[in-house]
């Protein structure tokens, strides 16, 4: 018998049903995902690494696409061992509100980190960094 008690209220996952506890383990492995690659994403930006901005990206991308998938993939497994709940109770209020953030953040970051003079010169072109233009307007913020 397997049990987490002081990190999901202790659940009894030798009791769960086969499909809530694939569910769990997936949710577990996925956000354990993305833990590790937000820390390699602060790992590449300190380190100013050319790979930064796709990683950045890509992080964005999964996160915003990530809340709305996972709230669906809980209705259908819900629903498949028989606890079905209503689309309203699964699309709460806090789920928009992430699904917003994420989605917002993504829809700012992205065509910055792929436009973005600052990005390329820093990231990708860091030869660039003594360019006059961007040296102005660092001068300027200072």
């Amino acid at each position: 018998m397997v049990t987490l008690a002081p990190v999901y209220g202790g659940i009894d996952y030798a009791s769960l049903h086969p499909t809530m506890f694939a569910f769990v383990l997936g949710e577990i492995a996925v956000n354990a995902v993305l833990v590790l690659w937000s820390v390699a994403n602060m790992i590449l930006l300190f380190s100013k690494n050319p790979l930064f901005p796709r990683i950045w990206i890509g992080l964005l991308a999964l996160s915003a696409v990530f809340v709305p998938a996972d709230a669906v993939i809980t209705k259908l497994v819900l629903d498949s061992i028989g606890q079905p709940m209503d689309w309203g109770q699964i699309f709460d209020l806090d789920t928009m509100r992430e699904i917003g953030r994420s989605s917002v953040g993504a829809a700012v970051w992205i065509p910055y980190a792929l436009i973005s003079r600052r990005v390329n010169v820093t990231f990708l072109n860091p030869m660039r960094a003594a360019d006059p233009l961007l040296r102005e307007g660092v001068a300027k913020i200072f």
